[in-house]
């Protein structure tokens, strides 16, 4: 069967799961998505490979619509530091010669 047809299926699958159980469905696409190709169920193509960064792309966008700003209303402190070690270690990294 081609990667297509595959991710057509498990993507049914997902979906038919999500509503049959009441999960939400996008973390049930990705688990579902990671079993297969992790069984070698997906083979390696280009199409195969543009509908992952798409899926991925897609994942990002109904993450950020979700987003609540009011949430993280009190918390910059929080995340300027988050970041700070984050970009200190990422440099830390890259100094010693790391990959990033």
């Amino acid at each position: 069967m081609s990667g297509l047809a595959v991710l057509v299926a498990v993507s049914a699958v997902g979906f038919a799961l999500s509503k049959a159980l009441r999960l939400p469905v996008i973390p049930l696409l990705v688990a579902l998505g990671f079993l297969a190709a992790r069984l070698g169920l997906l083979e390696h193509s280009e199409a195969v490979s543009n509908l992952r960064g798409l899926g991925l792309a897609f994942l990002v966008y109904v993450a950020g619509i979700e987003l609540d700003p009011r949430r993280f209303r009190g918390k910059l402190g929080a995340g300027f530091w988050i970041c700070l070690l984050y970009t200190s270690d990422a440099a830390d990294e890259s100094s010693r010669g790391g990959g990033g």
